[in-house]
């Protein structure tokens, strides 16, 4: 073989190899960005852009499908055609053994408009199907407006009385759903200023609020018995927030609307009315929040608080960066202390628990947009990276 000869083998045997390696699988997921968990039924369910969706044995995280995504434009195309391109909030509800999805998100209608729509499907262990209320489409009341551009800022599902809350950022509502039916049970409530996120605990609902009014800079508690209200002045705007009780208490965690901030307080379950920080028990930690320098390195885009089989209250704070912040509730609810959990993702976003009632074998489940799911194994903190 002349020397061109083998110098032109072994450029084509280069090419080659450099192609066969761009065929190697790149991994499950591309882009995680919501995480909801039907405890009930031991699954868990992942969403990514482009209409797909994933199932998962919640406490095994093995494939609930042959192949995944079980939801995508190829794999099943009729449900895929449902989903919105991005989802904003994803929920499920256990009705019996069929896990009952409320997936929110912006679509556009065959007229052309854009819509906020909650897609509702049921999967039965094999199968997706919508039901027969699906799509909810959410009025404010208001003939003389379009609700099409109105933002649902937050869903969330209460399992025990089969209800959907949704709050609505631009008319300041909150809705109250029939899980089983999309049927009003409720409301909607008026909520003065702008309504963010929900969080759900021992028959109160929690809803943050991110109005620059100081008058409205409160977490809006309803009994979920007869929907009355009290409100817990933070005077911060508040975006999102996680609600957790043990047998000693509750501790609520709110994230700042405008600011890397996340308070870390005891509720007064007395009132509701009320909340105290947290003294911080780790050096360089700041009494009743965390902050830039001080327990965050990146912007925070998860909270999940969740107990463990102890009765000890942990959260996990799910960053831009990777990293995890995990932070663990004194006995008493008086004191916390803080640590950096690194991970090898990025772009942390959702997160979600599952947890049983006596709090054993606890897992918190955070998404990353760079294309991974992060298992925390509460007991220990260890973390898994599926990607």
């Amino acid at each position: 073989m002349t020397n061109r000869s083998t110098l032109i083998f072994l450029v084509l045997f280069s090419l080659f190899l450099v192609q066969c390696g761009s065929d190697s699988d790149p991994g499950l997921f591309t882009a995680v960005n919501h995480v909801a968990v039907d405890a009930t039924n031991d699954r868990f369910f992942l969403t990514e852009p482009e209409q797909k969706l994933f199932v998962f044995t919640a406490s095994t995280q093995e494939n609930l499908a042959s192949q995944q995504p079980l939801v995508d434009e190829d794999t099943n195309e009729d449900i895929a055609a449902l989903l919105p391109r991005q989802v904003s909030q994803l929920a499920v509800y256990a009705e019996g053994t069929t896990s009952r999805l409320f997936i929110l998100g912006g679509v556009t209608s065959p007229e052309g408009t854009e819509l906020n729509e909650i897609r509702v499907l049921d999967f039965d262990g094999d199968d997706f199907t919508e039901t027969d209320f699906s799509p909810i489409t959410l009025s404010d009341g208001d003939a003389d407006t379009d609700d099409s551009d109105n933002a649902f800022a937050d869903l969330l599902v209460d399992g025990d009385n089969g209800v959907v809350y949704v709050t609505d950022a631009t008319a300041g509502l909150l809705y109250v759903l029939s899980a089983v039916d999309g049927t009003t049970v409720s409301g909607p409530y008026a909520i003065a200023g702008i309504p963010q996120g929900l969080a759900l605990d021992n028959a109160r609902l929690y809803v943050c609020n991110s109005s620059v009014v100081d008058a409205e800079q409160v977490v809006t508690v309803f009994n979920t018995a007869d929907y009355t209200t009290t409100a817990i002045d933070l005077d911060i705007p508040c975006h999102q927030l996680a609600v957790q009780s043990n047998e000693v208490g509750t501790v609520m965690l709110v994230r700042q609307y405008d600011d890397e901030v996340v308070l870390i307080h005891s509720v007064d379950t007395t009132t509701y009315a009320l909340s105290t920080p947290l003294v911080a028990e780790t050096d360089d930690y700041v009494d009743g929040f965390l902050t830039n320098g001080h327990g965050i390195s990146s912007s925070i885009n998860g909270l999940v608080l969740v107990r463990d089989g102890s009765d000890q209250l942990h959260a996990y704070l799910s960053e831009l960066d990777g990293n995890v912040q995990h932070v663990t509730v004194s006995d008493d609810l008086t004191a916390y202390e803080a640590e950096t959990l690194s991970t090898s993702a990025a772009n942390l976003t959702d997160s979600a628990a599952l947890s049983s009632g006596d709090g054993e074998d606890s897992l918190a489940f955070i998404v990353s947009e760079s294309g991974a799911l992060l298992v925390v194994d509460v007991e220990t903190s260890d973390i898994e990276v599926m990607d």
